[in-house]
């Protein structure tokens, strides 16, 4: 009978635990989901356009820079979520210094420069669906 009362707290505890695991999780969970979200709604809220200013272009570039320090800031202790947060935070990085190129090619009016920075723009971009499903994905399940 002692043993099965031990049984018992020992289930309760761990129930606990569990839950808190959880509830931790999904806080983590949305905080970078936010984080992130804020950064896509800054950042498609400048166009491309032939006449797209190098001025709002290095705005988009201060956007991903930010996106990565907020991101880097961020305590996570889930090992898969850290993980996708440095994979979010790398490629935010990647972002900001195809975007300064582009903006510096814009600058000088220098369609090569332009081209090539827009290549390694959409390269350093390329990965943000899979990314995102990932993290959905992880995100969602209990």
């Amino acid at each position: 009978m002692q043993n099965r009362s031990v049984l018992v707290a020992f289930l309760g505890v761990a129930g606990l635990l569990l839950a808190c695991g959880m509830a931790k999780k999904a806080n983590e969970c949305s905080a970078l989901i936010d984080r992130v979200n804020s950064a896509q709604q800054e950042t498609s809220s400048i166009q491309f356009t032939m006449d797209t200013s190098s001025d709002d272009i290095k705005k988009m570039a201060d956007v991903f820079d930010k996106l990565s320090k907020d991101l880097a800031a961020m305590e996570i202790s889930t090992n898969e979520l850290k993980g996708f947060r440095d994979e979010y935070k790398t490629m935010a990085e990647k972002a900001a210094a195809a975007t300064r190129k582009l903006a510096e090619a814009v600058d000088k009016t220098d369609a090569t420069k332009l081209e090539e920075a827009q290549k390694e723009l959409d390269a350093a971009t390329d990965p943000e669906d899979k990314l995102v499903d990932k993290i959905n994905e992880f995100c969602s399940a209990s």
